[in-house]
Order: structure tokens, then sequence, then C-alpha cells
């Protein structure tokens, strides 16, 4: 670049693994050293203009190979607006190549952002240098830096630099030097032999160097978990991941002092679970001499060992294989002649640099589709593309699509994953690798993604360029199943679906029942959801990648329209015939999927005969009382912008699932609590956002929603535990001019409460004057008070309530393997008398032997970005894996309005064991599907009397998920929330 005046710009640039930035910097020589970004990858870089502008740029690349004739493709843009397109070919000197581009025509306006993005083509394999020469002589540039690529496919690295270590050691900074010691005699005894190169972590920027060509990093007790999220140590291993290096976590017992570099307060107790949450970022964990699995199933009894003192090339071994399986994709021949091509050809040309294989079973097509399969091979054979390969199977007879696909599956005898897929379905460049990336953690069976987005009256092939280039319109034009719930079974579409081979051999993954085929009578349809369905009841785990998707070839049908609405109903009454808890399982699909069917056969003036009848039956009643809530997710509704705070966050997790814009206000007062999301509680829904509240107007939205428990404006009654400004959110929105909702999370405030009075009370006398108070507040600005219980309702009297009892989506809730005994919330002194804390202790004192008592902590989200989504989605899997665990869920609280706990445990077939409080008796059959009993001492003889009689607790388990996909499933939670949202926007 040449500026007009003084060098006052900046660079900025994307390589394989992070985002960097260059800045000019005095110096006495011109030397400008270049920059190494991976080659055969798009990727662009950002020049921001001095305040001067700029005058001319000039771009300059540098590269190893010898092939001249390339031609790379410059994309230009100022301020996110198109300007200029280029095409820059390659030059070789003999000694290296170089690409040029002048772009001196090109003024950057003042302070302007011009955007370059270089498209690479396949041919160049290896790295490339940039060199940008940024000013004018004197001058050299200081690299920094941003933040590391968290995209969720693996980076492709070249060969390792001549001379760099293959195992490096990180120690803490500052770290005792015996203790160093101490991490190299461990280090060295699991991999003797190994060349180890020891550094101190530091900053990311000056590690990364010293890292990224390792084939093993070990973090001698790591803790710098607590860094910037962008680039700080979470960021940095998740980067190594990325590129295929084994991340362990060395525990030698407290390596690093507690306050070296932590800043935590809490004690011991913190500090250790700090640190195992770090360790947790590693893909495996190094103690007394075995390599562990970090990412084995969450809540499994045994965790995956991969033995004592493994080579260095076993553990490179173990990583190459996850991030290079065999993938093989599936797909039935009939009548695609048409589209065959297109669809092989970006199977072809998948960025995945691993193995790819199509089987295609031809089902008898009366088309030339084999022919045209069989002609691609030849070619890909002839171009010696060793890593794609097509193989074509045929059908002794028509059988259907869920035969072929059973017998494509069947010859893929050393497939890792299988994709099943329709060829009439294109797939994105990256398809295969984001799947691939997703299938790398161990716990994963399932990954799903994008569908239904249809090339209408468009050349198919030009959709998928457009998407690929602007991946924003995913949303808008994705068409799956379940809209609410995108990693749920009911998305489970083969048209972006693929699975662990193991998993899918366990049982057959299609039923033929469902199949549709040329012969007369054939069903139509949902043959896929009953796979899904299936796999979610032997507990599947299902990941959502945004990274693939399909577009589908639009084409006119050839079975008639009222011959696919017979067969379509037909295979949906069958769909439920045989899995009867679907209908509580996917109950807020089926009623939709069910009034859909209807409409189009009464459209069509079809009589569906006996089996419309018994559809009508079914969900006819539940269509009625779901109505609103349907109307809202078709879109027929109004979307309400909605103002509120962040408070509880499991149950606004649940209540954001409406498709109504949610504003978080941000800075209110004294409580810091509002200001972020937690993560590792529950995932963060697209439609919520934060703002700070000195910029909210309460005008500019249509209703909000308060959240308040007993405390908020009476924290001089809880003995110093809740701060004064515990209100500070509720006393702030109260004022905004805008129609209020407010959610009541607690009851009356009492004497003697938060330990006020630690002794056992027989007796609660309530704080009247706080009610009243807090009662005629709510009353004098005109809230409506949604209670958890119908017994918080009667205690606080507000002037207009009502009742919404809790809701779950039962796909976020498989049912559990219950192998441990009995779960309960650790013991609260804090709060003893609302948790139940002394019956709890006579419940665990008259347990019988070998009756144990256990709490939810469970092993968290592991190598994933700390807050980021995927964080979140894992550490919600594995708290609902844990709980599931456990046969029976005690809950002694007497003044907790309905736990959300006990729910989510019933949800998973947990067996409830109650005393009497809000609103037990409503739901708790005692016997049947839970333990409902009066006093602490005969809730620990009912747990006892069941400990030997397992059919007795299976069938209770069973009767008591039942209950809970019934009266706390959230489509009765979401359409109660829609009615009263509507009731009070403005």
């Amino acid at each position: 670049m040449s500026p007009t005046h003084n060098c006052d710009h900046a660079l900025t640039w994307h390589d394989q693994d992070a985002a960097w930035q260059a800045v000019p910097v005095p110096r006495s020589d011109a030397a400008v050293e270049a920059v190494w970004i991976g080659g055969a990858r798009d990727f662009s870089f950002e020049i921001v203009a001095p305040a001067a502008g700029v005058d001319s740029i000039y771009l300059g690349l540098i590269t190893g190979t010898a092939r001249t004739g390339l031609v790379m493709g410059l994309d230009l843009a100022m301020d996110g607006e198109p300007l200029a397109r280029r095409a820059v070919e390659l030059h070789w000197n003999g000694e290296q190549g170089s690409f040029w581009a002048d772009l001196s025509g090109i003024a950057l306006r003042p302070g302007a952002a011009l955007t370059a993005t270089l498209t690479c083509p396949d041919a160049l394999g290896e790295d490339v240098g940039l060199r940008a020469w940024s000013c004018e002589r004197g001058y050299h540039t200081r690299k920094s830096l941003l933040r590391f690529d968290d995209e969720r496919r693996f980076a492709y690295r070249p060969q390792a630099r001549v001379g760099r270590p293959a195992l490096v050691l990180v120690t803490p900074p500052s770290a005792d030097p015996a203790k160093v010691a101490q991490a190299m005699t461990a280090t060295q005894a699991a991999f003797p032999g190994q060349h180890l190169a020891v550094t101190e972590h530091g900053a990311s920027a000056d590690l990364w160097p010293q890292v990224r060509d390792a084939q093993a990093v070990i973090f001698a007790d790591p803790a710098q978990g607590l860094g910037e999220p962008a680039t700080g140590y979470d960021a940095l291993c998740f980067a190594l991941h990325r590129r295929g290096v084994a991340t362990i976590a060395l525990d030698t017992d407290g390596l690093a002092e507690p306050r070296s570099g932590l800043g935590l307060s809490g004690g011991p107790q913190r500090l250790a679970r700090t640190l195992r949450d770090a360790q947790r970022r590693c893909r495996f964990r190094l103690s007394q001499g075995v390599l562990t699995d970090n990412t084995a199933r969450a809540g499994a009894a045994v965790p995956v060992k991969l033995g004592t003192a493994r080579t260095l090339a076993d553990v490179s071994a173990f990583m190459q294989a996850r991030r290079l399986p065999k993938v093989t994709i599936v797909s039935v021949l009939y009548r695609k002649a048409d589209v065959l091509p297109l669809f092989l050809q970006h199977v072809a040309g998948q960025s995945y640099p691993g193995e790819i294989e199509v089987i295609l079973v031809d089902d008898r097509s009366p088309e030339s589709d084999v022919e045209v399969a069989e002609a691609f091979a030849l070619r890909l054979e002839a171009a010696g593309r060793t890593g794609r390969k097509v193989r074509v199977l045929q059908n002794p007879e028509n059988s259907g699509n869920c035969r072929s696909r059973l017998n494509g599956i069947e010859a893929a005898t050393d497939a890792d994953i299988l994709i099943v897929i329709d060829c009439d379905c294109l797939l994105n460049r990256h398809f295969v690798a984001a799947h691939v990336f997703e299938h790398a953690f161990d716990d994963v069976d399932v990954v799903i993604g994008p569908l239904n987005i249809e090339s209408e009256l468009r050349e198919p092939a030009e959709v998928v360029a457009e998407i690929e280039r602007d991946p924003s319109q995913i949303v808008r034009l994705q068409m799956v199943q379940d809209p609410v719930q995108l990693d749920g079974f009911l998305n489970c579409i083969t048209r972006n679906f693929s699975i662990k081979a193991a998993a899918a051999r366990a049982e057959p993954l299609f039923d033929e029942d469902f199949a549709y085929s040329a012969k007369p009578g054939s069903g139509f349809g949902w043959e896929d959801v009953e796979m899904g369905y299936r796999l979610y009841a032997r507990g599947a785990l299902i990941r959502y990648t945004s990274l693939a998707f399909s577009v589908h070839c639009t084409h006119a049908s050839s079975t008639p329209e009222e011959a696919k609405v017979l067969g379509s109903m037909r295979n949906f009454e069958l769909l439920f015939h045989k899995h009867p808890d679907l209908a509580l399982a996917g109950r807020r699909w089926a009623v939709d999927t069910y009034e859909k069917i209807a409409a189009w056969a009464d459209g069509l003036k079809v009589d569906g005969g006996e089996t419309r009848r018994s559809l009508d039956a079914r969900f006819r009643p539940a269509l009625e009382r779901d109505r609103p809530l349907l109307t809202l997710l078709r879109g027929e509704s109004r979307r309400l912008r909605v103002l509120s705070y962040r408070w509880h966050v499991p149950h606004q997790y649940e209540l954001y699932k409406l498709p109504h814009d949610f504003t978080l206000a941000t800075h209110i007062g004294e409580n810091g609590m509002v200001d972020g999301w937690s993560a590792d509680q529950r995932p963060l829904r697209p439609n919520v956002s934060f703002a700070n509240s000195a910029h909210v107007d309460g005008r500019n939205f249509d209703v909000a929603i308060l959240h308040f428990d007993e405390t908020v404006l009476s924290a001089q009654v809880c003995n110093g535990v809740m701060p004064a400004s515990w209100g500070d959110p509720f006393r702030w929105l109260l004022e905004q001019d805008v129609p209020k909702v407010a959610i009541c999370h607690g009851t009356v405030p009492f004497e003697g409460q938060y330990g006020l009075d630690p002794e056992r009370k027989p007796a609660f006398v309530q704080h009247e004057q706080e009610r009243l108070r807090l009662v005629s507040l709510l009353e004098a600005a005109g809230v409506t008070v949604v209670c958890n219980s119908h017994q918080a309702l009667a205690e606080w009297g507000f002037a207009d309530s009502r009742v919404i009892w809790h809701g779950f989506d039962p796909q976020e809730f498989p049912v559990g393997c219950h192998d441990l005994n009995i779960l309960a919330l650790a013991p609260d002194w804090h709060r003893p008398h609302y948790r139940g804390t002394w019956e709890q202790v006579i419940v665990e004192e008259r347990l019988g032997k070998g009756r144990s008592i256990e709490a939810a902590a469970h092993p968290g989200g592991a190598m994933e970005i700390r807050n980021s989504g995927a964080y979140a989605v894992r550490q919600f899997r594995s708290y609902v894996d844990r709980i599931g665990r456990f046969r029976f869920y005690l809950n002694t609280t007497l003044r907790s309005p309905m736990p959300r706990s006990r729910g989510e445990a019933m949800m998973t077939g947990v067996i409830p064991a109650c005393l009497p409080s809000h609103d037990v008796e409503r739901f708790i059959d005692d016997g049947v599907n839970g333990i409902l009993a009066q006093t602490p001492e005969e809730l620990a003889d009912r747990l006892n009397a069941l400990a030997n009689s397992d059919a007795k607790v299976a069938a209770m388990a069973v009767q008591a998920r039942r209950t809970a996909m019934d009266v706390f499933n959230h489509d009765r939670y979401l359409t109660a929330w829609t009615q009263l949202l509507y009731e009070r926007a403005r």
C-alpha cells in the first residue's frame, strides 16, 4: 500500500486457524516477513484505511508450487458492499510461485474497510505466504491474534515444519520448578522415548507457533479457562482440535498453586471444580499413567480408557482416524437419471479430503439410472480420483426405498460414517466435512442439518452456490419438520442425515412397513420420522450442524395426489400404532401434521375411511387446545417484541421457544446476574438478544415479562444471603411503560427462612406484611402474575394471576438407563426449610444398606469453547444423561413451588418420591407413577421396600415418564403462554 500521509492503517486476515491483525511499526530497514496461511482453502483479509485514505494497493502472495497457469479469484468489497472481482494468475520464477494483484485503480475512502477474499484452487495443496506491503520503507508490521477460528470443520494442515517437536508440555505460569520436573517425569513415563519440548503457558499468540504442528500437546493442570473467550485456553484447545493435534490434560494433583493466575474465590472446592472443568477442554486426561478419553458419553459408567504407556503414534493415529474416517453415502436409484450426474458432481467436489464412497442401490428403475452412474464411476477412475468412488447395487425386484437403503447400508461393510440421502439433493461443498467434524465426538451418534431447501424454478446448482455465498438464507429457506427443536429426532430426515456406522448396525435403520414402492396400495412417507423416533428411544445423541445443507431438485411427482394423501394417511396412522408414545414425545408436531394431512385430504375431497376416523379421534382434541400455538408457529400470528431480563435460565430457555423477539436488559442497578446468559445451564435461543438498559425504552415493546421470587423486595429477612440489589431489575422493569406479565418463582416469605432459624420447623408463619406489599405493588401496576403451582397461587393471593406448570420438550429428555439409586438436590443449609434439607437427612439416615443418595453433578461439555452454543448444548445433554441414570428422585421440599428438577427427572423415567406439597397430589398417583408419603420416615420405608422390586420399579418408571410427557409437555406450556402474551400485549 502507498498511503497518502502517515502509516496508521491495519491489515486483518484469516488463515485456517485464526484471525490476525498487523499494524505498521517503525523500523530501520524495509524487511517484511511473510505471513503463512493454509492452502487449498478460501481466505479473506481486511484493510482498514487511515483517516487520510489510501491511493493505491498492491497485494502479493507467495507459494512453493511449481505449477503455472493456476488462477485464483479475488473478490473485493468496501464496507460490506461488493466492489469488484479480479482474477490473479500464478507466475513461477524457478524458486517460488507468486500471485500479484495491482489494485491501484481502487481508492480507499478515509476510514473505509476493504475486504478481499481469495479463492484457492483445489490443486493448491500447500501453505501460501501472504505478503502485504503495508507502507513505505522504514516500517514493518507487528502481528497480533484477534481470535481463534471456531468453525466446526477440521483444518487439514500440511506436513509439519522440519524440526518441530512432536510432543509439547505446557506448564502453568511461574510454576514451582519441582512441580515442572514432576510433570516432565509423568509425561516421559506415559510417552517413553519421545522428544519433549517444555514451554510455559503464556499468551496464546506466543504459544500457538510452538504447539500448532505438534502431534500432542500436554497441559499440566490447566487452569486458564477463565481467559478471553476468543483467544484464551478454551479457544486454544479448540483450535488444536481442529488441526488434529491431540490435547491432553495432565493431572498431577495440584501442580499449580491455588493463587497461580486463577483469581478464584470459594476455597479448595471451587479451585478443584475449575481445574476439572479446564481439563474437560482437552481430548484426553492423563492421570496415574492412564490416558482417558474425555469425550466418552456423559454419565457413562466407565470412561473409555486408552491404556498406559501408549506411543505418541498411537495417540496421533487415534486422532487421525476421527479426522479422516471413511464416509459412505447411500442413495436409491429410481427415475433419477436426469439429476444423478449433478448429484455425483457435488459429491466428487466435496472439500473433505478423506475417502468418500457412494453406494447407489438400483430399485429396478425403468430409466437409465444405472448406465449414468457407471459412466460417472469410470470417469472418476480414469481421472485418478482414488478418494471418490461410486458403486452400484441392483435389487432383484422393486423393493421400495426402505429395503433399498438397508441393502446399501449392509454393503457398506468398511464405512465409519453413513450418509443416507436422496440423489435428487445437491450437497454444499462442505457438507461431508461438517458432518465428519461433529462425528469426531465419540458421544455423537447422528448428525443432521438444514433440509428441504427447494430449487423451485431455478437451476439447483445455482441455488447451492448462492447459499454458499450467503449462508444467512438458510434460516429462511429450510423447511424442517420441527423448527423449535432443530436437533430433535423429528428432523432426522434423509435429506441431511448421517449416522455412525456402528449405530446404524445396532438394528435395522429403516422399517420396511413404511416403504413406498411401485406396488399398488403402497404407503407413503414417514419412514424417516419412524427411524428417528427409534433412535431417540434407544438414547441416540443427535447433533445439528448449520454448515451442511442440501438443495432438493424440485420436480413434479409421478404419484397422483389422491394416492399420495391416502398413502401418507396410512403410514401416519401406522406410525402411532407402532409407537404409541410418539404421540407424547412429539405431540406438538403430531397434532400440527395431522391437521395438515386432514386439510390436504379435504381439499382433494378424499375420504380416508377408518384411517381418517382413527386419526381424528387421536388428535382432534389436542388440536383444539394447541391451535393458538400452532397458528403462531406457522407464522400466521403477529410476532411480538418482548422485554425482560435474565433471571431463571432453564425456565426462560423453554419460554423463548416461542417465535417472538426477546430482548434482555442488562446493567440494571447493582444486580450483575442479569448481564449475561449462563451457558452452563441452557443454550441461548437465536431469537434472544441483550441490550443495555440505558438504551431501552419500554414503549418500543409489545409486552414485558418480569421475574421475581419471595426475596425480590425483602432482602432484610434473608439473613444477609440476598443483597438489597437483588430486586433492582424487577423495580426497573416495573417502571417501564409497557404491558406486563410477571413470573413468580417463589413462595410467600416466612419467618426463619435463609437459616435465620436453622432448626427443623414443624410449621411456617408467613411474613404477611411483605406479602401484602408485593401483592399491592403488582396490583397497582396492573401486572398479571403467573405462579408455578396452585398452592403458591392460593398463598400469594395476587389480584390477577393464573397457574402455568413447567414445560419440557420430550425430545430433549430421552428415557434414562436407571443404573443408579436415588437422586436429590444437594443439601442447602442456606435454605434448609425451602429445600427440605432436614427431611432429606432423616430419609438418608433411615435408608437401608447400599441405598445411596447422589446429586446431579455431571461431567459437562467436553472439548468446546466455554460459553459457546455448542458448549451449552453439550452441557445440557450431559445433565440430562446424568439425571436419567437414577431410579428415584427424592423431593423433600416443603416450600419450593413445583421444582423443575423433579419434572425433568420424571421426563427421563425417574420415579418421584415426594412429601405432600405444591400440587404433587394433582399428578402423582401413589404407587403407580411415584411415591407420595406423609412423613420423611414413611418415605424412606417406601424406598427401602422397593429395593428388590425391579418389575414394580420398571412399571412405575414407565408411568412416571408418560405422566411427565403429558402434563409437563411443552406444548401445554407454550400454548398457555401464547394465549397470555396476546391477551396482555398492546
